[in-house]
């Protein structure tokens, strides 16, 4: 019995792979392995014989930062910050580049866990969508990791670097860490699966890991005296806790990386926020593999691009602040879009990608009959992303109506709210406040406006949430300056 369950089980992993997942046409997939290997091949003629000495520039990287760890460690926070800081709220970032063998403790489960859920057979429709969904969803955030190159050659990772090492010697640890970067997509690609998980198997080749933890709140002060804590001391029950991204990377390219996938992990946990505790378990035991996360390091950097290039057609994502990872936040939202719907939805991007995608002279170009579906399942996949962008817009509206003044007829005959000129205000109209147990906003006080911000973060309502910190930055204005 045991032997016909485990037979199931492995047959279903190997139809979860991504090469057979719905939303990954045969048709894309071949295209991504094409243009995977047209890159591939790009670096390794732009690098030639310096691609055979990968290891001294990681080496070199670490010997030029010796002594430099906490001034790295705080430009990785700023520069996250300054990339996602609209919607990292209360969220604290814990970043290190660690002196022990944290990373290996991080990306090893404890053996409990890797035993509890052994020979689970999936059967239920359902559940397998949501593996289906989760592996896209952490191709996703891989993907955005991979495409941070520009993060770490922006103006606040060059001047940061050019404070801490002068500007010979800045320059010269962005260019290494470039090469590092791309030798190691060459190499990711080269490398065999199997080859691969062997490696990571035997605790070889991890450079970054990434986790996130729900604690009670801290100040950044708070969170420099902490060490690597035992497994299992995070674990937290009461309601006032935040999230904390746990970042750890060998170098600075390593700890952008680790945070931009913590910062996408918090985000599509919202993506399985409809499930049971049973079902999660079941997701992670069947997407959250070595052999997952291999097969996006090989093709999660196209297939997030093509994602981008998509979301970037729509001008309102594009003039919105963080407005791909709002739009994303809604897509996985099973409420809003089940996981059927949303696999479909993301055949359809993909498959509409000849139209939309960024073609650099000498890439390999769709083919006719790649257009001709592209053609087809452009107006579907705009129409039905259009309607999530629109959500998002009548909710950062009310968000607006919200901050208003309440304004009444009493108003009318005061001169000091006439004006002549200017018949846009509200009059007549009173906004409704959010209420607190019967009170306004501006009788808050921080602690309920944070009761509010961890309800909002609970239900996904990201715009809320935006609201609620806006008040909450008031509100203790308002408390420090009362005697």
């Amino acid at each position: 019995m045991e032997d016909k369950l485990f037979k199931g089980f492995v047959q279903f992993v190997n139809e979860a792979d991504i090469q057979k997942n719905p939303a990954m046409s045969p048709e894309y997939f071949s295209s991504l392995n094409k243009r995977a290997e047209h890159n591939v091949q790009g670096i390794e003629r732009k690098y030639g014989r310096d691609m055979m000495n990968f290891m001294q520039y990681v080496h070199q990287v670490q010997a030029m930062q010796k002594g430099h760890e906490q001034e790295l460690e705080q430009l990785a926070h700023d520069v996250i910050v300054d990339q996602y800081g609209s919607i990292l709220g209360d969220t604290q970032l814990d970043i290190k580049i660690p002196t022990d063998n944290a990373i290996q403790k991080m990306m090893k489960p404890p053996k409990e866990e890797q035993e509890e859920h052994t020979f689970k057979e999936v059967e239920d429709n359902d559940l397998k969508n949501a593996i289906h969904k989760r592996k896209l969803l952490n191709m996703t955030a891989q993907g955005e990791a991979l495409n941070a190159k520009k993060l770490f050659t922006g103006e606040v990772a060059t001047e940061g670097m050019t404070k801490i090492f002068g500007e010979a010697q800045g320059k010269q640890m962005l260019d290494l860490l470039i090469k590092i970067t791309d030798i190691a997509t060459a190499m990711d690609w080269r490398m065999p699966e199997d080859v691969a998980q062997q490696m990571w198997e035997q605790g070889d080749g991890f450079s970054g890991a990434s986790e996130i933890k729900w604690t009670p709140p801290k100040a950044d002060d708070e969170i420099e005296k902490e060490d690597d804590q035992e497994e299992g001391s995070d674990e937290q029950t009461e309601e006032n806790t935040v999230p904390t991204i746990v970042v750890r990377g060998l170098d600075f390219s390593m700890l952008i990386h680790e945070a931009i996938k913590g910062i996408y992990g918090l985000i599509n946990q919202g993506g399985l926020a409809h499930m049971s505790e049973e079902d999660i378990a079941k997701v992670f035991m069947n997407a959250d593999t070595m052999k997952d996360e291999i097969q996006d390091l090989k093709r999660a950097k196209l297939t997030t691009a093509d994602l981008r290039d998509f979301m970037n057609s729509f001008p309102e994502v594009t003039s919105m602040e963080n407005g791909r990872e709002y739009v994303w936040g809604k897509m996985i939202d099973a409420r809003i879009l089940p996981d059927a719907e949303f696999l479909e939805l993301m055949k359809l991007i993909w498959t509409a990608a000849p139209l939309y995608r960024t073609i650099a002279e000498g890439d390999p170009r769709p083919s006719e009959a790649e257009i001709s579906v592209a053609n087809e399942a452009m107006p579907t996949a705009r129409r039905k992303v259009q309607k999530l962008i629109d959500l998002i817009k009548e909710e950062l509206e009310e968000w607006q109506r919200s901050q208003e003044p309440a304004y009444t007829d009493s108003y009318a005959d005061d001169d000091e709210y006439q004006d002549e000129e200017d018949d846009t205000l509200p009059r007549g109209r009173d906004v409704e406040p959010e209420v607190f147990h019967g009170r306004a906003d501006a009788d808050l006080a921080p602690s309920e406006i944070q009761e509010l911000i961890d309800k909002a973060l609970d239900r996904r309502d990201f715009a809320e949430v935006a609201r609620l910190h806006a008040l909450l930055k008031e509100s203790k204005i308002r408390f420090d300056d009362e005697p």
